[in-house]
């Protein structure tokens, strides 16, 4: 991996797990990190010095434990910027465990990007309940 490709973005510990760095790899901020680049070798380059300021953020798994929810929220209101392309099954079970740590009620205040000046709650995108349907669905 070229060093290149870690500039300006938020390099994502291998401590976490596949499909949640995959769901985040969605973006193209976030990269998974090479298998050379373990959280103590990072701690170890920062300790040396050898780290330049401004070249990438290092996303570990205890920054990551603190931070899931509003990388959630985040993903989630950067949706426009999707690939077009399916999702794979790795990605969206990524997606899933990472939503599933918010309460419900929670979620449902969450943004969904449908462009940068476009976003809607996830709650009006929300299939109605059972009840809902079957109440619906009477004459």
């Amino acid at each position: 991996m070229k060093e290149a490709e870690f500039t300006k973005k938020t390099v994502v510990s291998r401590s976490i797990s596949d499909s949640m760095r995959a769901a985040l790899g969605i973006l193209p901020e976030y990269v998974s990190a090479p298998l050379w680049l373990t959280e103590v070798t990072y701690q170890r380059i920062v300790r040396l010095g050898l780290r330049a300021k401004d070249d990438f953020e290092f996303l570990s798994q205890q920054e990551f434990s603190n931070h899931q929810e509003r990388l959630t929220r985040e993903l989630l209101e950067k949706f426009h910027q999707w690939p077009t392309t399916t999702v794979e099954a790795n990605t969206l079970l990524g997606l899933q465990l990472l939503c599933v740590s918010t309460s419900l009620n929670k979620r449902r205040d969450w943004l969904l990007g449908l462009g940068p000046q476009k976003s809607r709650r996830l709650s009006s995108r929300a299939p109605p309940k059972h009840s809902d349907r079957s109440a619906a669905t009477r004459p």
